[in-house]
C-alpha cells in the first residue's frame, strides 16, 4: 500500500517541529525520527493501530511527545489525515 499525507497532515507535522525546535533543538529531530518510524509502521501494517472512529485509526507517539498520527486505509491508499496533540479534540479531523 502507499502512504499519502494530507497537506493538513503535513503541516500538523510542520508546526509541532516547529515548536519542538524552538523549545530544544534536538527535540525536533527526535520528534521527526518518531513521526517517520510510526509512518514507517503503518506502511508497513495499515491494521496495526486501533481504529478509533469507524474507520479511522489512531497511533500514538512514543514518550516525550504527546501526539498522535490519525489515518484512514482507503482501498489500496493509506491516507494520513492529522498528527496531532493528544489534548486536541481528535474528532477535529472530520472537518479536513
Amino acid at each position: 500500500m502507499k502512504l499519502r499525507l494530507r497537506s493538513v497532515a503535513e503541516t500538523d507535522a510542520a508546526e509541532a517541529m516547529r515548536w519542538y525546535a524552538e523549545q530544544k533543538p534536538d527535540l525536533a529531530s527526535r520528534f521527526y525520527e518518531a513521526l517517520s518510524s510510526i509512518l514507517r509502521n503503518i506502511e508497513r501494517n495499515p491494521s496495526l493501530y486501533p481504529a478509533v472512529d469507524g474507520e479511522m485509526r489512531r497511533a500514538l507517539f512514543p514518550k516525550p511527545f504527546p501526539y498522535m498520527v490519525l489515518y484512514r486505509i482507503e482501498g489500496d491508499i493509506i491516507s494520513v489525515y492529522a498528527v496531532l496533540h493528544q489534548a486536541r479534540n481528535p474528532a477535529l479531523w472530520k472537518r479536513r
